[in-house]
């Protein structure tokens, strides 16, 4: 009776090799060869003794055909084709290509490459020997073990078991011995003849190459491969990107290389995500770059674009569409709530200076939102600071083309690992990879990941080392398509020396008695909720919203906003000091006049006080008509006068309160900081213009070291600027404009400032009214091409330290022609530490008030904002953004120009990176700028995100950013490798089961967009559809099943976004069941069994030596 072997009681394994233990060849003829199943039998092969007759083993391959591939050939009745030699040898390349594939998948350990290498030792050794049966589709299981023993010569297995780890050990199985004579002599017949048949053909070559080349080899890679394998990999994006899309013809000659580059990566990130960020540095050139991407997608795939920016860029965008021929249109950011409900559909939106959106509370913010969500529009974001201090900037930006539940494919790992994960989970209802977990984390590693997917961001180094060439001097420039160069200038800082004589009016108020006055004030008018009288009773609903709303505004920021704005501008200017006063004073009298006269009590806004003290707001939060702020300008206003027109215009921003809402305690708080501020302004007296050192120091300037060139000077406050036109006209400076957020077209002022750069037509003549000298609040900090000049002057120091970088960067751009650009700061000299110390002082002041101020405010007073600024004054600063951590470039374009420098130089190694297997490794030493001992592996996932941990000898794993992680791997062609760690594969798990683990179950969100909204017309109206000539009930459920599942195809989105508009409910479901019937509908389901478990693309060991 045979033995049968279950691997339940009786182990196939242990029988097969006990029988090897006294024979001298193994015939083995198999369906499926798993290499890494070798490992049970190695050691047993090598034992067996040498014979001069041929090899110790011989294992037979067959094929077989995937039952998907069966079902289809039966379906059309064919017959299997028929074998030659040309299918003979593609069947067995495809053989050794599953070999290649099973080799990039799985963990790698030390035993299965030990065993591996002794499969290749064998092989090549004569031991073993490996063919492929192609003459038909083979699923044999046969293990037939050769003896010197004349009663039986040869025992045979037959059976279900595959030479697999699971085969022959740990799944069940049926297999019998065979010991009979008879039934093994046929047996090895039958092996005979297959073994020698014309169409079983030699697979060892190919099977050793593919050892060789893979993590299994004895010989180590080198580091430069490793390193440049990461590259590759991690350049996808613009590697598919540059082949995939050309550049629109009418603007080719246009941009420069790094441009180009962008426009393609751009465009396809657009298209395969959904939306991308353009976040290159100041100055290079986003705005051509974005309209190249609007053109490319119109030449493409028929975008239409709609361009949504600051209301200051609105003409300049204008002007670009039209030269270059984008059909769209461009909207004011401050008007996209009242136009684009009712807009038509735009398949693109870009969005300018899209950190203005950097709060998902704005107004404009949700109408963009669903405006993009309700007509499936693809989003291309331009900033070249996509956040300053706060990570949720990024999110809110993001969340315009990504839904919160949405799931991103990658999780905030650093955040994670710093709670519970269990907790995580909880925290975010168990969708831990998605925006709204990424919310939670204040990890910048984790937002790096995040926006890795989709920045595109270079510095002005990372272009001038590989892009620019150098000429025949030494100095690097880059070339239009045209040939005109164009050579980055050097930025120089200059401060500008001037003595706070005691006699200059700003002396005075630069005092720790103004400051303290300051803090001291109570600002009632702001907190009106804690001064509503407890026995007062609204007479009716209107004034019963009020008092609610007074009541939740006093929990709220208002007079610490406003105390902030003060010390801005005490920081910028005496008189815009002083007019600010003015205006509060003014109005708190307004509001105390009211009270004594038992009359109605105006109210601002409670969101940000329109009527209220100047606080800076951006201008375009005010519409014409929107607020009572023009009606206090005027110095001689009495408080009667005031009130009166104030009663008369009644604007919409201000709602009126009964007087006897308040208790008596806001008047007494309104005389108290009326009285404070009076005191201030009389200490002050009437601003001496003509003894301020800083527009002496300015005047200088002007006329005496430029008195040729263009000057751009810069303020934080209207006032300010106001005031220095003002002062530099009356001292006889000719051709002065100003700009502030009153004026009603900033872009014709910066046109008439920078003629040429604007590309301003004047068919050869000068401007008749072309500026000199442009006086600038930051509304001309972004966006605007002002490089005829190339110098500018900050005449203060913005509080937004980020704003410095804007400044500059208005005429160090593309297009400068100076060899220079001299950056100016109106500061005491010698006395820089007194004036960070000012503001010092002030932010003691403001305590927790500090926080108030958005995520675009950034404090002097803390260590790196103070370098900065010191810097500007000692000439070391480089105006970078210090310490705000997404001055990086973005990985995508880093893997690409590393890879595009190894193919240029080294193309027979590039070669080889492009064809190299994943998981394989190397190890380089360590040296002062890299870690310690460990390894750094590099993973993808199934979404393709490239993923990167580091692992120390303990087995401690964190995440890197891909940015790291090329640094960490960066080395030379020459880079020597070093003896790998022993634990190298250990380590490589032990991220694989940390950091680098899949994340659990997929996320799915609320349906929306096109598809929501015709999913849930449909949903609501499914009870009432009967089965009709058009279409079935049952035909629509499925179809309707389906949206819910998948998304839709492009073309179904265009489809039934025009029919959702047109037609009625019952069209509406005929063209759904219809796109459903000719799978035009829906994307097909992933396929089964897909692998959700991230891949090794390779890893890299470090060691001290």
């Amino acid at each position: 009776m045979p033995k049968i072997l279950d691997n339940i009681e009786n182990e196939t394994e242990r029988e097969l090799l006990e029988t090897l233990r006294s024979s001298h060849r193994l015939d083995a003829a198999i369906g499926y060869f798993n290499l890494r199943g070798w490992a049970l039998l190695a050691e047993a092969v090598d034992a067996l003794p040498e014979r001069p007759e041929g090899p110790k083993a011989r294992i037979l391959v067959g094929i077989h055909e995937a039952p998907r591939e069966e079902m289809r050939r039966l379906t059309q009745m064919r017959q299997p084709d028929p074998v030659d030699n040309r299918t003979a040898v593609r069947t067995k390349g495809e053989t050794v290509s599953e070999y290649r594939d099973q080799l990039q998948v799985g963990l790698p350990t030390q035993g299965d490459e030990t065993a591996l290498r002794a499969l290749l030792r064998q092989i090549e050794a004569g031991h073993v020997e490996v063919r492929v049966h192609t003459a038909h589709r083979l699923h044999a299981k046969l293990y037939l073990c050769h003896r010197d023993d004349t009663a039986a010569p040869r025992v045979g297995y037959v059976g279900s078991s595959n030479l697999t780890v699971a085969g022959l050990r740990e799944q069940g199985e049926l297999n019998v011995d065979v010991v009979d004579s008879d039934a093994t002599d046929k047996l090895a017949r039958w092996f005979e003849e297959r073994w020698n048949d014309p169409f079983t053909v030699d697979a060892m070559p190919e099977l050793a190459e593919t050892l060789r080349e893979s993590w299994a080899s004895e010989d180590q890679l080198d580091p430069y491969l490793v390193y440049l394998k990461m590259a590759f990999h991690l350049s996808k994006e613009a590697r598919e990107g540059l082949i995939e899309y050309g550049l629109p013809a009418s603007m080719q000659d246009q941009l420069l290389d790094f441009q180009a580059a962008a426009v393609k990566i751009a465009a396809r990130i657009v298209m395969q995500k959904g939306g991308a960020m353009i976040g290159d540095v100041v100055g290079l050139g986003k705005t051509l770059v974005g309209t190249a991407v609007a053109r490319l997608l119109q030449e493409e795939q028929g975008f239409e674009t709609l361009v949504v920016c600051p209301k200051n860029l609105v003409d300049m965008w204008k002007s670009y569409l039209h030269t270059y021929e984008v059909r769209g249109d461009v909207e004011s950011l401050s008007m996209v709530h009242k136009t684009l409900p009712d807009a038509r559909r735009y398949r693109l939106v870009i969005v300018d200076e899209a950190h203005n959106l950097r709060s998902d509370k704005r107004r404009d913010h949700g109408a963009l939102q669903s405006y993009i969500a309700d007509n499936d529009s693809r989003v291309l974001l331009l900033s070249a600071t996509p956040y300053n201090k706060q990570l949720g900037d990024l999110a809110s930006q993001l969340s315009l083309f990504i839904r919160p539940d949405d799931d991103l494919g990658l999780r905030p790992e650093r955040a994670i690992a710093e709670v519970v994960e269990a907790d995580f989970e909880l925290m975010c209802e168990g969708r831990t990879s998605t925006l709204n977990a990424f919310k939670r984390s204040e990890y910048l590693e984790d937002w790096q990941d995040l926006m890795s997917q989709y920045l595109v961001r270079r510095t002005r180094r990372f272009v001038e080392e590989n892009y620019a060439k150098p000429d025949e001097l030494g100095r690097r420039y880059l070339q239009f398509g045209t040939g005109q160069r164009f050579y980055f200038p050097k930025r120089i800082a200059k401060p500008t020396e001037r003595i706070l004589t005691e006699d200059d009016p700003a002396h005075v108020m630069a005092s720790d008695d103004t400051l303290n006055a300051i803090r001291d004030l109570r600002l009632p008018r702001y907190q009106l909720g804690n001064y509503v009288d407890s026995r007062f009773e609204a007479p009716d609903d209107k004034i019963r919203q009020l008092v609610d709303d007074l009541d939740n505004s006093a929990r709220g920021n208002l007079a610490g906003f406003t105390r902030i704005t003060m010390f801005k501008r005490l920081s910028s200017s005496g008189p815009a000091f002083i007019a600010t006063l003015r205006r509060h004073r003014l109005r708190n009298q307004v509001a105390a006049h009211a009270l004594t006269r038992n009359s109605p009590v105006p109210v601002g806004s409670v969101d940000n006080a329109l009527w209220a003290a100047e606080v800076d707001s951006d201008p375009e939060e005010n519409g014409p008509g929107d607020g009572g702020t023009g009606l206090f300008d005027s110095a001689d206003d009495t408080a009667a006068s005031a009130y009166s027109k104030l009663r008369a215009k009644d604007p919409k921003a201000i709602r009126w309160a009964p007087h006897s809402m308040f208790n008596d305690d806001l008047l007494n708080d309104l005389q108290h900081d009326i009285d404070v501020i009076s005191g201030l302004l009389n200490r002050f007296g009437t601003w001496a213009a003509e003894r301020d050192g800083k527009v002496a120091a300015l005047e200088h300037l002007i006329k005496d070291e430029y008195p040729d060139s263009k000057l751009l000077i810069f303020t934080e406050a209207a006032d300010t600027a106001n005031y220095v036109c003002a002062e530099l006209e009356r001292r006889g400076v000719d051709g002065v404009g100003v700009v502030t957020g009153d004026s009603e077209n900033p872009t014709a002022l910066a046109q008439r400032f920078s003629p040429v750069s604007n590309n301003v037509v004047t068919n050869g003549s000068p401007l008749s009214d072309e500026l000199r000298v442009l006086v600038s609040t930051d509304v001309l900090s972004e966006g605007q091409n002002l490089q005829d000049a190339h110098i500018v002057v900050n005449y203060d120091l913005p509080w937004a330290i980020v704003k410095l970088v804007q400044r500059a960067g208005r005429v160090d751009r593309i297009g400068q022609n100076s060899s220079e650009v001299l950056v100016y700061s109106l500061m005491p000299a010698d006395e820089i530490e007194e004036e960070i110390s000012l503001r010092d002082r002030i932010r003691e002041r403001l305590g927790e008030n500090a926080r108030l101020l958005g995520s675009d405010e950034r404090f002097f007073g803390d260590p790196t904002e103070s370098q900065i600024i010191s810097g500007v004054y000692d000439e070391s600063s480089s105006f970078g953004l210090v310490g705000a951590g997404m001055d990086d470039v973005d990985p995508v374009s880093m893997a690409y120009e590393i890879w595009r420098h190894a193919k240029d130089s080294n193309p027979n190694i590039a070669q080889r990176v492009e064809s190299m297997p994943n998981i394989v490794y190397s190890t380089k030493r360590t040296t002062d700028n890299e870690p310690d001992t460990g390894v750094l592996v590099h993973t993808q996932a199934v979404t393709g995100t490239d993923v990167f941990a580091f692992v120390e000898p303990s087995g401690q794993a964190r995440r890197v950013t891909p940015q790291e992680a090329l640094r960490l791997a960066e080395c030379k062609p020459d880079t020597p490798s070093v003896t790998r760690l022993e634990d190298h594969h250990d380590l490589t798990a032990a991220a694989l089961g940390g950091p680098l683990r899949t994340p659990s179950g997929r996320a799915t969100g609320a349906l929306q967009g096109v598809r929501g909204k015709v999913w849930r017309r449909l949903h609501d109206q499914m009870d009432r559809f009967t089965d009709n000539l058009l279409f079935s009930k049952a035909d629509l459920e499925k179809a309707h099943d389906a949206m819910n599942e998948r998304p839709l195809y492009e073309a179904a989105t265009q489809r039934l976004a025009q029919a959702a508009r047109e037609r009625s409910t019952d069209d509406l479901a005929a063209l759904v069941v219809d796109l459903h019937k000719d799978n035009r509908l829906c994307m097909p389901p992933p396929s089964e069994g897909t692998d959700a478990d991230p891949a090794i693309v390779c890893t890299m060991g470090f060691r001290e030596c």
